[in-house]
């Protein structure tokens, strides 16, 4: 397996540099969208670098997978993450993540 190249080191580095600015501003009860190029990954951010999301082995199975508690930045992995705050007036994630702990 070949090394990285130093353009693809960079971008990983400004996407970890971006990732780590959006987190600066995450909220508990923030939607959390993480891009990974062919679809969305969801989850609700419950503080500490955490984050409440459904996992499952394959992505775009339409299946039920498992409710999970991880680090974020682990989940994001390589991918961008985004504030999904733009949702609020149609969902209340708090209340879901409160409900999924309980």
């Amino acid at each position: 397996m070949a090394s990285p190249s130093k353009s693809d080191s960079h971008a990983l580095s400004r996407i970890r540099a971006r990732n780590d600015y959006v987190m600066r501003f995450l909220q508990p009860g923030d939607l959390v969208k993480i891009d990974r190029r062919i679809y969305y990954h969801w989850g609700v951010y419950i503080g500490d670098g955490k984050l409440i999301h459904i996992t499952k082995e394959r992505p775009l199975d339409k299946s039920c997978g498992e409710i999970r508690e991880d680090d974020l930045m682990k989940v994001a992995g390589k991918s961008k993450i985004y504030a999904g705050n733009d949702r609020d007036s149609r969902y209340t994630s708090y209340f879901w993540v409160l409900r999924q702990k309980n």
